[in-house]
């Protein structure tokens, strides 16, 4: 068929051998879905470690909490022990890290336990831990906080009214 000028046949519009010329839509969506993949995985993969890093440091230390409330730990390694609950804070919304940090706090008598605590029962109100660390650091039954804080104890775990009792008995 002879060709008129200012028209274009199919074959002038597509190359003759292909993977020349554009590029093929199915080609360019598998490669996008690939970055996209790879990319979330990276991402994945960053959250695991800061996650990993976030555990290590809070159970290292809650060793060194556990030696600090027996007594067997310096002064620097009570402070030790609460930086690094307060660099696992960081990566771990819990609020059991907070308690854990609270709990050094009063050990090292820091006046910023309470304030970890209130944050601590905001995020999770049916924390017994928080309830019964901040009843200890209140004046007891007769200080409005520490009512508070005795009820809500006992309202959540009602066993726990021995533990308050002996926490009483030792003011």
């Amino acid at each position: 068929m002879p060709r008129l000028p200012g028209v274009s046949s199919r074959a002038d519009a597509e190359p003759s051998h292909p993977g020349r010329g554009r590029a093929e839509p199915r080609r360019t969506i598998g490669a996008l879905a690939r970055v996209v993949l790879l990319a979330g995985a990276v991402a994945v993969a960053l959250w695991l470690a800061a996650n990993l890093r976030s555990v290590d440091r809070a159970d290292e230390a809650s060793k060194l909490m556990a030696r600090a409330v027996t007594g067997a730990a310096p002064p620097a390694g009570v402070d030790r022990a609460r930086r690094l609950f307060e660099q696992a804070r960081r990566f771990g919304p819990d609020a059991q890290l907070k308690v854990n940090e609270a709990g050094i706090l009063v050990v090292a008598q820091d006046e910023r336990a309470a304030e970890l605590l209130r944050e601590a029962v905001r995020r999770e109100p049916e924390h017994v831990e928080a309830w019964v660390l901040i009843y200890s650091l209140s004046g007891g039954r007769r200080d409005p906080p520490g009512a508070r804080a005795r009820s809500r104890v006992l309202a959540l775990d009602p066993r726990a009214g021995k533990l308050l009792d002996r926490i009483d008995a030792s003011r």
